[in-house]
């Protein structure tokens, strides 16, 4: 739904209303000089007859009778300009009835389009509101049963958090959800050398979580004393108050001041040992509700996604995650538990993940704190011209006050002067007095109305907020999209149509964008260039290791899937889809990865068909790219294909003709199960090539009829692996640099 429209809606109904009270006003204007013309009609009636009379009179001299009759001339003139007048202002009221006619349709049609825009807005505002009222409800984190939150069906889960599976309680990966998240990912996975302070720090945190701790308060001190000295610095700050309550703190936290903070940093869990008392993973994310709970209506929850980070730190394990607001508060880990084992200075293959944790987070915190201090500043900024308008108003009211005394003066002169003027005056005088009391009857209302107005569209705006919170930050955050138009195609990957800000000549563009950790852009570009692609318009990394593709959109009014056609229809097109495969493959040397009926645009043109290939994500050169480790098992793969197996040019070929094949005749179900990346109006897809880690249960893969989830169309699950490259990050050893002397 587009909520920015919706506004517009608002915002013309709104004139619409305007307008109509401005033409019924105006109506009542004219019938109020109809009237008077009436009125005036009557009284020369009156003389008429009165010059009638005395033209009857007897013995009149022939000047009295020429002065009479001259007098008639004169009362019949204005009869007729009254008259026509009248007819003048008969006219201009029927005009206004007809505008005002049209002006009823216009309101009752954006009525009817704002009512059912409306209608889909009301569920993304109260599902938000219900969200944060349970919020509100909730106990200490420590007394919140995971399980009864996490698995409630009517409200659905407290927490995104990723359990118990993906489709129920996934959310936006922190890469996606905040850009210092993703600098923060780039920090750990990097090679830099480490600094031997952060090296001393992370060799006293492995030898105090080696410890065996009863005490967990104790234990919490110890690593209280180590990290604060370590992670504070004049804008980064420990809580000591500003929770939900007393009662309700974390172990402990960072923030931008010790008492009443208005931002979050740092939440730190801290536990002996793994199942002692609680999930602190799941306690950590609850802190973050009672924080924010109470801030709802502050000017960083309204304009950020309160981005903070959770450090626990359970026994002789260490973890780092990012938590946001978003929709609903989202938590993932930005590292696995590391181990907190003294075995340096044997080997470093412990302790330097650990520095890498302590050396990220320090700088993640640092960065938080400087856009809380920029965003402060920008703020005092925008109020100094309005504290300036303010007082440029006074200014202007004291001036005033002289000027309506000087007006005052010459008001009573003109008053003298109108005490002699004619009766005729007088009354237009008053007629026009009517006038602007109707005038300021109609903008007193019209005041109001945009007071009205203004807070109903801060509620829209409000509800626009909400919807750019489930957006990745590359889109939400760009000033090159409209954020509000944006649609996600493939749930729970993240390929959006999305509409472009207006040029400088008011005009605008549709396009499609993909986020991935990967992508084939040399042979997407290669076979755009034969015109056998979308084309890419720009790509852009992101932190995090994570990748935007900007691509041309393709119409769902001209484009389609293969997956949608049957009969002679798809065979003309699987012939045309043939012939593109062989000529990509032969001038590129490129093989697509992943050739089935969803990722084959077509379109009917003449007599021929044109191709367009979709989702290049694994594609690249043939014997040199290969296929990534969850692939979907319900796809027919053909003989060959595996984790970290070659691209091949037969897979494509065999691929597209196993998929059609289990399409079986049930093209009409088969079309219903899926969507493509291009094209409005299409099903959104099911899932894809790549499997998710969430296995179904062989009940629910049953639900389907067979073939059906084999040829749904393909995207990267992101949520996969917690990184790409983890398992290679956390084991190698650090960049040279000072080695601790032992």
């Amino acid at each position: 739904m587009n909520e920015k429209e919706l506004i517009k809606l608002v915002t013309r109904r709104r004139e619409v209303e305007r307008k109509v009270k401005r033409c019924e006003a105006d109506v009542e204007k004219i019938d109020r000089k109809i009237a008077g013309i009436e009125e005036d009609i009557d009284g020369i009636g009156s003389e008429l007859k009165a010059v009638a009379v005395q033209l009857e009179i007897p013995g009149l001299s022939t000047d009295e009778k020429m002065k009479l009759r001259t007098e008639k001339e004169q009362l019949r003139s204005k009869e007729e300009r009254l008259g026509r007048k009248e007819e003048q202002l008969r006219t201009e009221k029927e005009q206004l009835r007809r505008e005002k006619e049209k002006l009823f349709r216009d309101q009752e049609q954006l009525q009817t389009q704002e009512a059912q825009l409306r209608a889909k807005l009301r569920r993304t505002v109260s599902s938000s509101q219900i969200y944060l009222d349970r919020a509100l409800l909730m106990g200490p984190p420590s007394k919140t049963n995971m399980k009864r939150e996490q698995l409630d069906g009517a409200a659905g889960p407290l927490i995104l958090n990723w359990r118990p599976t993906q489709d129920k309680s996934g959310g936006l990966l922190p890469e996606l959800a905040h850009r210092t998240f993703g600098e923060v990912a780039d920090l750990l996975a990097s090679d830099t050398a480490v600094d031997q302070t952060v090296i001393n720090v992370a060799s006293q945190l492995c030898c105090i979580g080696a410890d065996i701790w009863d005490n967990e308060a104790q234990l919490t001190k110890r690593i209280r004393g180590l990290l604060l000295p370590f992670l504070e610095d004049e804008m980064v700050t420990t809580i000591e108050s500003g929770f939900a309550d007393s009662s309700v703190s974390p172990d402990w936290a960072l923030g931008d001041s010790p008492k009443n903070p208005t931002n979050l940093f740092l939440i730190a869990e801290v536990k002996p040992g793994i199942g002692g008392t609680g999930d602190s993973h799941f306690q950590g994310a609850n802190y973050h509700v009672h924080f924010w709970r109470q801030r709802s209506k502050s000017s960083i929850f309204k304009s950020t996604r309160c981005p903070a980070f959770l450090l626990e730190v359970v026994g002789p394990h260490a973890r780092l995650s990012a938590v946001a607001w978003l929709n609903r508060v989202t938590i993932f880990p930005l590292t696995p538990l590391l181990n907190l084992l003294p075995a340096h200075p044997v080997t470093d293959q412990l302790l330097m993940p650990v520095a890498r944790m302590l050396a990220a987070l320090r700088a993640g915190l640092r960065k938080l704190a400087q856009d809380h201090a920029t965003a402060e500043e920008n703020e005092v900024a925008q109020a100094a011209p309005a504290n300036a308008a303010d007082a440029e108003t006074e200014g202007a009211g004291a001036e005033g006050a002289e000027a309506d005394g000087a007006e005052a003066d010459d008001a009573e002169a003109d008053d003298a002067e109108a005490d002699d003027a004619e009766a005729d005056d007088a009354e237009a005088d008053d007629a026009v007095a009517d006038d602007a009391e109707a005038d300021d009857a109609v903008a007193d209302d019209a005041e109001a109305d945009d007071a009205e107005a203004d807070a109903e569209l801060a509620g829209l705006q409000e509800a626009v907020r909400m919807r750019k919170d489930k957006l990745p930050w590359p889109i939400a955050m760009d000033a090159r999209y409209q954020a509000a138009t944006a649609h996600l195609l493939a749930a729970p990957n993240h390929t959006y149509r999305v509409c472009l800000t207006a040029d400088k000549s008011g005009r605008t563009r549709v396009v499609a964008v993909k986020l991935c950790q990967s992508y084939g852009l040399a042979a997407h570009r290669r076979w755009a260039d034969l015109g056998l692609a979308p084309k890419i318009l720009r790509s852009m990394p992101l932190p995090g290791g994570w990748l935007l593709v900007e691509m041309e959109w393709l119409s769902a009014s001209q484009w389609q899937p293969l997956s949608e056609l049957s009969g002679q229809q798809l065979d003309e097109a699987r012939c045309a889809v043939q012939q593109a495969l062989e000529c990509a493959h032969a001038a590129t040397g490129m093989v697509h990865g992943d050739v089935r009926p969803p990722n084959c645009l077509v379109r009917c043109s003449k007599a021929s068909w044109e191709v367009r290939f979709v989702d290049f994500e694994w594609a690249g050169p043939e014997g040199e790219a290969t296929y990534p480790a969850c692939l979907n098992p319900d796809i027919p793969w053909p003989e060959g294909v595996g984790y970290r197996k070659q691209l091949q040019r037969e897979h494509d070929f065999q691929l597209l003709a196993a998929t059609l094949t289990t399409r079986g005749g049930g093209a009409a179900s088969f079309a219903a199960s899926t969507g493509t990346t291009a094209g409005s109006g299409r099903q959104t897809r099911g899932r894809g090539a790549v499997r998710s880690l969430n296995i179904a249960s062989s009940s629910e893969r049953s639900a389907a009829p067979p073939g059906i989830t084999a040829v749904v169309a393909r995207h990267r699950i992101a949520s996969m692996s917690w990184r790409q490259r983890g398992a290679v990050t956390w084991a190698r050893p650090a960049a040279p640099s000072r080695r601790l002397a032992w």
